[in-house]
């Protein structure tokens, strides 16, 4: 201890009285290791329960992004069949187009109409297969799914006047293929932008 901060006492004192204040004076102050263990005892605690916070926040976080990673994967798949499906159908709409005005430079004989017949189902089947892409419950109420449904409604008289008269619906079938086509691109869009959503 330096000079200024020692406590003189007596001389006197009785030397029953040094042992008590001694005693007194040891049992107050902390051990070292006392010292120690308690603070490494806090400071343990404290970092497990931060480290279980921090966990749970974390684990909460990866779980929700997967969630969402998923979901985007789903509608990006839906989003591609749907393109895939419309390119499909409006290659198939503009080659029944095509063969009609091939067959119309010539004069039609029995085995064309059951050629023009024949080309006109390959469409009816593309067009159901464009339906089961567009009612996939992932695309409900998207801005895709309306875009077909208005092209369809357009395009399904066309289609129902070609099995009368295949030639009179040559052009609304290609002006609903080239369509088909822009819904295509714009679906491209619509899933860069789902992938690009993911946060």
């Amino acid at each position: 201890m330096t000079s200024e901060h020692q406590a003189l006492l007596p001389d006197d004192i009785p030397d029953k009285w040094l042992e008590r204040i001694r005693a007194v004076v040891r049992a107050e102050k902390p051990s070292f290791w006392q010292t120690v263990i308690a603070s490494s005892l806090v400071a343990t605690l404290i970092g497990v329960g931060f480290s279980y916070l921090a966990n749970r926040d974390l684990e909460n976080v990866k779980a929700r992004l997967e969630l969402q990673k998923d979901n985007v994967r789903s509608r990006v798949a839906a989003y591609s069949k749907l393109s895939q499906s419309l390119v499909k159908f409006a290659d198939k709409v503009e080659g029944f187009a095509n063969f009609v005005q091939i067959v119309n430079r010539t004069k039609p004989d029995n085995k064309s109409v059951e050629h023009i017949q024949h080309e006109l189902s390959t469409v009816g089947q593309a067009e159901q297969d464009l339906d089961s892409a567009r009612n996939d419950p992932v695309l409900n109420g998207s801005h895709a799914q309306q875009r077909v449904q208005e092209c369809l409604s357009q395009l399904n008289p066309a289609l129902a006047d070609a099995r009368r008269d295949p030639s009179a619906s040559v052009p609304r079938l290609e002006s609903a293929a080239a369509e088909m086509r822009n819904i295509a691109t714009a679906i491209q869009g619509d899933i860069s932008a789902e992938i690009s959503g993911i946060r």
